[in-house]
């Protein structure tokens, strides 16, 4: 008996939350254009209306006293616009000027301010979301490790109680237990199986077969009911002499017959080999496969037993399961292959006292694989916290 140990996967924190990026904060300028390059407060009305004023008088003088005293009269004029302008600039438009200046500043100012202050909480909500992630984090690892070692601590348990009674069913299963037996095959025996069919044939259907126990002092019987001869492929493909096409033809129903004898002898030596190789003490297994057909003498429904065969350990083990003749190793244990003609009589399967059991795929009846098939010594448990 081998004694497995327990593992597991480490537990694996998950990432700590990263601490929020905030980019410094970044001051706009300002630039208030000096008072000579704003024309909007020197070209006004009254500025206008001062040189067409100056226009017109040259215009009169000229034409009323000639060129020398309306050139006179206009640079008289130019001079009291230029006075006037300058008293204008100095009295209202420098001190519009420098109002509107001041109030830009204060205007930029308050904006600055603003963009500072939301700054200022866009920044702290970061931080914020940034402690309750850290401190939700810290919570949940906690709340993660407690669970994944309370798991692991719940699988150690199951682990040894399962490892527990694995060891008294081998032990028992030593002893010739009925029992112990019983409850290895149903658990380790497979219930349903796939079949790859030539490429070279057509026709095939898919193979269904029921598994059934029975459990006696130091063996098992295990009963098989085979798919039908309908997995027989009933044509066959292959290449015309000169290699360039393909051609189909039909197997005869002999040899058909002859395919399925012998597929139905290797699927109870199959069946054998796994019942011996998942307990190693089991000291003989018997196989029987039957066929649902009808009765040859009444027409009725039937099960027809096809194969049977008793065996040891000590005999499978030393099979060379790839090319041994089934046929020849049933001759040899002095089993039976009961080919069902017209003439022949219906064998049913040898019914036990305490009738067959039927398995199906919910039949385990442990957490643990009972067998010492290699490789099973150890078992991973699978944790959702790790």
């Amino acid at each position: 008996q081998v004694q497995r140990t327990f593992t597991s996967k480490p537990f694996t924190p998950r990432a700590e939350p990263l601490p929020p990026e905030i980019p410094p904060f970044e001051p706009q300028s300002l630039t208030i254009p000096p008072f000579e390059s704003t024309p909007r407060f020197l070209d006004d009305w009254s500025q206008r209306l001062a040189n067409r004023a100056v226009l017109f008088a040259f215009l009169a003088v000229l034409l009323v006293a000639g060129f020398v005293p309306a050139l006179v009269a206009v640079v008289a004029a130019l001079a009291a616009v230029w006075w006037f302008r300058n008293k204008r600039n100095a009295e209202v438009l420098r001190p519009a000027h420098d109002a509107m200046s001041q109030q830009l500043q204060i205007d930029f100012a308050e904006a600055n301010r603003i963009r500072r202050e939301a700054y200022d909480r866009r920044s702290d909500d970061l931080k914020v979301q940034f402690i309750v992630a850290k401190r939700d984090y810290g919570s949940s690892e906690r709340a993660r490790r407690a669970s994944f070692d309370a798991n692991e601590a719940q699988n150690a348990a199951q682990f040894e109680a399962n490892e527990v009674r694995r060891l008294e069913l081998l032990a028992e299963a030593k002893k010739g237990n009925a029992e112990a037996l019983f409850s290895i095959m149903s658990a380790g025996l497979p219930v349903e199986f796939e079949l790859d069919f030539p490429s070279n044939h057509e026709g095939a259907t898919l193979a269904q077969c029921s598994v059934g126990l029975a459990a006696e002092p130091g063996g098992i019987r295990i009963y098989l009911r085979l798919p039908d001869s309908s997995i027989v492929p009933a044509k066959a493909i292959s290449m015309t002499a000169n290699g360039k096409a393909q051609k189909t033809t039909s197997i005869a129903e002999s040899q058909r017959s002859r395919i399925y004898t012998e597929f139905a002898q290797s699927l109870c030596l199959a069946y054998a080999a796994v019942a011996c190789n998942l307990c190693p003490s089991l000291a003989r297994v018997t196989v029987e496969g039957a066929i649902q057909t009808s009765d040859p003498a009444t027409g009725q429904p039937a099960e027809h037993r096809l194969v049977c065969f008793k065996t040891t350990y000590e005999q499978l083990a030393s099979l060379q399961l790839d090319s041994v003749s089934p046929e020849a190793f049933i001759e040899s244990v002095e089993g039976t292959t009961s080919v069902l003609t017209k003439r022949s009589k219906i064998v049913p399967l040898s019914e036990p006292k305490g009738g067959i059991s039927w398995l199906d795929e919910g039949s385990d009846t442990l957490m643990l694989p009972f067998g010492l098939v290699k490789g099973e010594e150890k078992w991973q448990w699978k944790n959702p916290d790790a």
